[in-house]
């Protein structure tokens, strides 16, 4: 899922580095691609059989609480297949509130949080206590020459 159409071969190529070997760097592994910043295309994009979401947009207008209470639902297809949710992002993105609901009754399955909102996670956070939720230092080692 990207925020622009990757609609023609040249848009879905890699220009980074890939290691040799590993990698999609003509981006031909999607079966389809799914862009836009607007609900009914995420929306799109989440009824498909998704079992691990891995949340890692930027933080922007656009994009500050795009997956809520209803995002979920679309994603675990109204509960009846619950999914895992990852955010190596930012906080902000995923609407908190909605994400411990979720998690609680079984919407989701699971989460593994790398940010929260707000950061640090507060002690008395429900998110500590879940059982079905991991949540990790969001740590970018900072080193002198």
């Amino acid at each position: 899922y990207t925020a622009t159409p990757k609609d023609t071969p040249e848009k879905r190529r890699d220009p980074g580095f890939i290691v040799p070997g590993t990698g999609d760097a003509e981006g031909e592994v999607p079966s389809a691609w799914y862009s836009g910043l607007d609900k009914e295309s995420l929306h799109e994009f989440l009824k498909q059989d998704i079992d691990w979401l891995l949340v890692s947009v930027p933080l922007t207008k656009e994009t500050t609480h795009f997956l809520g209470k209803k995002e979920f639902e679309i994603l675990s297809q109204g509960g009846k297949r619950p999914a895992f949710v990852t955010n190596i992002a930012r906080g902000a993105i995923i609407d908190q509130p909605a994400l411990i609901e979720a998690l609680k009754n079984g919407t989701l399955a699971g989460a593994a949080l790398d940010v929260t909102d707000p950061e640090p996670l507060p002690e008395d956070s429900e998110l500590w206590d879940l059982d079905n939720v991991i949540v990790t230092p969001h740590y970018v080692h900072i080193y002198k020459k």
